[in-house]
C-alpha cells in the first residue's frame, strides 16, 4: 500500500507541475466577428465597446466567425460585408520583460475604431482606416504604449467595417527591443518544457516501480 502510495504522489506530482505551468504559459489570438448593418456614428472609445457588446449578445449571421489563430497576421473574416470585429490577444508578462509596451494594430475599419490595453483606452480613431500593409502609418493604425508588469495582459481592438474586408494584423514591441513584431500565439516557455519533462520522467519511473512490483509478487 505504501508503495502504492508513494506511485500516486510521484505521478500527480509530475503531472501537476507540468500541466499547471503550461497552462499559465498560454496565450489566445482571438478574431472575433459579427454582421454589422451600419449607420451607427461613433464618436468614442466607449461608442465602439458598447455597440460590439449589444451585436455580441445575439445570436451569429452565418458566415460571421470566432476564429482562434496562430498569428494575428493579414487576418480576415473570409467572404463577408459589413462587419463588427473584436481582435483580442492574451499574453503573458514575465519578469524581466516588465516595462513600456507598444502596440500597432493595422486594420480595415471604414468606420474607424479603437485599440484598448488592460481595459485603457490607448487610441480611437474614428476615421476611415485602412493601413494597406504599412504599420508605419499612424493615421491609419491604431497605436499606443502602455506599462505593463509581470503577468497576464489583455488586448482588444474593436472596429466596423462596410465593405471590402482587407485584412488586419497586429504588432508589439517589447521593451528594449528595437523593432516592432506581430503577435503570434506562444509556445510554453523553457521551463516550462523543464517541468513538462519532469512529468514524463514520473511517468517512466512510475512504470519501471510497477513492472518490479510485479516481478517480485509473480
Amino acid at each position: 500500500m505504501r508503495t502504492k502510495f508513494l506511485l500516486s504522489a510521484v505521478l500527480g506530482l509530475g503531472l501537476g507541475l507540468g500541466l499547471a505551468t503550461a497552462a499559465s504559459a498560454s496565450s489566445v489570438i482571438t478574431i472575433d466577428a459579427r454582421y454589422f448593418a451600419g449607420g451607427v456614428p461613433f464618436a468614442t472609445s466607449a461608442d465602439y465597446v458598447n455597440e460590439w457588446n449589444l451585436l455580441a449578445a445575439t445570436p451569429p449571421t452565418p458566415g460571421y466567425l470566432t476564429q482562434t489563430l496562430p498569428a494575428w497576421d493579414n487576418v480576415s473574416n473570409p467572404g463577408s460585408s459589413n462587419l463588427a470585429y473584436h481582435d483580442s490577444v492574451q499574453f503573458k508578462v514575465s519578469a524581466g520583460q516588465t516595462g513600456v509596451w507598444s502596440f500597432i494594430i493595422g486594420p480595415d475599419f471604414g468606420y474607424g475604431g479603437t485599440l484598448l490595453v488592460d481595459g485603457v483606452v490607448l487610441d480611437t480613431k474614428t476615421s476611415d482606416l485602412w493601413w494597406a500593409g504599412d504599420r508605419n502609418n499612424s493615421t491609419q493604425t491604431l497605436i499606443g504604449s502602455i506599462n505593463l508588469g509581470v503577468g497576464l495582459h489583455s488586448i482588444d481592438a474593436y472596429g466596423f467595417e462596410a465593405c471590402c474586408n482587407g485584412g488586419s494584423s497586429g504588432f508589439f514591441k517589447a521593451p528594449g527591443a528595437a523593432n516592432y513584431t506581430v503577435f503570434t500565439a506562444s509556445v510554453p516557455e523553457p521551463a516550462t518544457w523543464s517541468m513538462l519533462l519532469i512529468g514524463f520522467g514520473s511517468l517512466g519511473i512510475a512504470a519501471r516501480l510497477r513492472r518490479r512490483i510485479a516481478t517480485r509478487n509473480a
